[in-house]
Order: structure tokens, then C-alpha cells, then sequence
């Protein structure tokens, strides 16, 4: 009698650990698939990222070149309309002459008392 609670008990601790070895293995598979799951996700998400910056730098590239035009434009307008009408650039150009050098001689007033 003993030995068939003998067989029985290693029957029964034998189908345990095939149990425990089959889900041991199901859970490393459901563990690698998440895992592979969670790659695909990062990786769509690095490419989704890298896509979004590359945009935003050719938006800030294109941004850049149309206030080079638009600078160079209002440019070409200031030196046409300077050489139609110097003499207003000339009398703005002595008024801050004038400006500084009397703010530079009260400094030097100021220092020297």
C-alpha cells in the first residue's frame, strides 16, 4: 500500500513540475511577446520622434530662409529710397553725431569737476 501512496505522490510531484514547466515556459512566451511588443512600440515611437524633429528643423530651415529674403527685400527698399533721398539719412545721422557728442562732453564735464 505504501508503495502504490509512494508511485501516486511521485506521480502527482512529476505532473506538478510538468505543470509548473509548461507554464514556466508560457510565461516566457507571453513575456518575449510583450517584450517584442514593447520594442515595436519604442521604436515607432524613436521613428515618430526623429520624423517630428526632422519637420520642425525643415520648418525652422524654411523659416530662416524666407526672413533672409524678406531682410535682403526690405534691404534692396531702404538703399533704393537712401539713394532716391539722402538727406534725411544725413540729417539723422548728424542729429545722433550731435547727440552723442554732447553727451559724451557732459560725461567728460562730470569726471573732470
Amino acid at each position: 500500500m505504501q508503495s502504490m501512496n509512494g508511485h501516486k505522490s511521485s506521480a502527482t510531484v512529476a505532473g506538478l513540475q510538468e505543470a509548473a514547466q509548461a507554464k514556466k515556459e508560457e510565461m516566457a512566451k507571453l513575456v518575449s511577446q510583450k517584450l517584442d511588443e514593447i520594442k515595436g512600440l519604442l521604436r515607432g515611437t524613436v521613428e515618430t520622434g526623429k520624423a517630428q524633429f526632422e519637420k520642425a528643423v525643415e520648418c525652422a530651415e524654411d523659416g530662416i530662409g524666407q526672413g533672409k529674403k524678406q531682410i535682403q527685400k526690405t534691404a534692396k527698399q531702404v538703399d533704393r529710397e537712401i539713394k532716391k533721398n539722402p538727406w534725411p539719412v544725413i540729417g539723422a545721422a548728424a542729429a545722433l553725431s550731435l547727440f552723442a557728442g554732447l553727451v559724451i562732453g557732459w560725461s567728460a564735464r562730470k569726471y573732470r569737476d
